[in-house]
This record gives structure tokens, C-alpha cells and sequence, in this order.
């Protein structure tokens, strides 16, 4: 069994059933090495082979076989992009996602939650480990949907307001 690891979002249609995408500072050089990617319909990886790689002034934009045109690319808006354990390994990617994210600051909103202490792997996902003021530790799913806004410039992820850390807790 593969697990996976995000490396972008699809974020937009371009021309000629190119998407535009939003991806893990670093990825970019190694997107032309990749064939093959995985979107999540669902709860299921779906497997889509890479046949195009442009790289905008401020954008990547991915092509994948078979898909020509906007109608085609429409509902692989806003899903996330994954690659498998072994093309991770094979680009060393699973350690670049591991140090881009450790030392993030994390909101919800504008309540400060704390400082990505760890990045991991489960069966489902991935998961940040967030050490709070307090020094107890929070773990969130790396889930691109849960975050209104990720900022590797100035390292700070804004969780949704409405995602729910202490509903668990009674």
C-alpha cells in the first residue's frame, strides 16, 4: 500500500487544458522529473500522468494526458496533488516537505495556536505537530482544505476558523 504526500493544489484552469497550481516552495525543479500524480476524489487516489511542465514567472502549470480543454480540467479544481512513497524518496521530497513546514507559525484566525514542531505521516495523511505557548502538543491533518491560508514566506499557516482543535476535548 502507497502512502502519499501533498506537493500542490490545483488552483485554476489555464489554456488548452493546463491547470495552474500552488505548490511546496521547492518542488517546482523536480515537477519535469515527475510522471506520474495522484488526485484525491473522494477519499481515492486517482492516478493522472504529467505530460506537460510550464513554469510562469509566478506559476507552474501541469498538463496531464488526456485532459484538452477547461470543461475537462473543471472539477480538478481545488483538489490537492500527491505523489507516492517511492517517487517522495526517489526526489527526496518527503524530507523537503518535512523541513519546509517545521518552525511555522500556526493561527486560527488570529488566535496563535503555536510553532510546527514535527511533520509526519499516518495511513490517512499527513499531520503537523504543533507545539503551543504551553508546550502541549496539537496534532492536525496537513490537509490543504483545512487551512484558509499557507504562507512559506513568512512561515504561517491560518487554520480555518471553523476547524474545530478542541471539540474533542470534553
Amino acid at each position: 500500500m502507497d502512502d502519499f504526500y501533498s506537493i500542490a493544489k490545483i488552483i485554476g484552469a489555464g489554456k488548452n487544458g493546463f491547470v495552474k497550481i500552488h505548490n511546496v516552495p521547492g518542488i517546482s525543479e523536480n515537477f519535469d522529473k515527475i510522471k506520474t500524480v495522484y488526485l484525491d476524489f473522494w477519499n481515492q487516489k486517482k492516478q493522472f500522468e504529467i505530460e506537460e511542465v510550464l513554469n510562469g514567472k509566478n506559476s507552474i502549470f501541469l498538463k496531464f494526458i488526456n485532459f484538452d480543454d477547461d470543461r475537462e480540467i473543471s472539477l480538478m479544481i481545488n483538489r490537492e496533488i500527491f505523489v507516492s512513497d517511492t517517487d517522495a524518496e526517489k526526489f527526496n521530497l518527503k524530507m523537503l516537505l518535512e523541513q519546509t513546514l517545521i518552525g511555522f507559525n500556526v493561527y486560527r484566525d488570529k488566535e496563535y495556536l503555536g510553532l510546527v514542531n514535527d511533520f509526519f505521516e499516518t495511513p490517512a495523511n499527513q499531520v503537523i505537530e504543533i507545539k503551543d505557548p504551553e508546550g502541549k502538543e496539537i496534532l492536525i491533518p496537513f490537509v490543504h482544505s483545512f487551512f484558509d491560508r499557507i504562507d512559506y514566506k513568512s512561515k504561517e499557516l491560518v487554520l480555518k476558523s471553523d476547524y474545530g482543535i478542541y471539540d474533542d476535548e470534553t
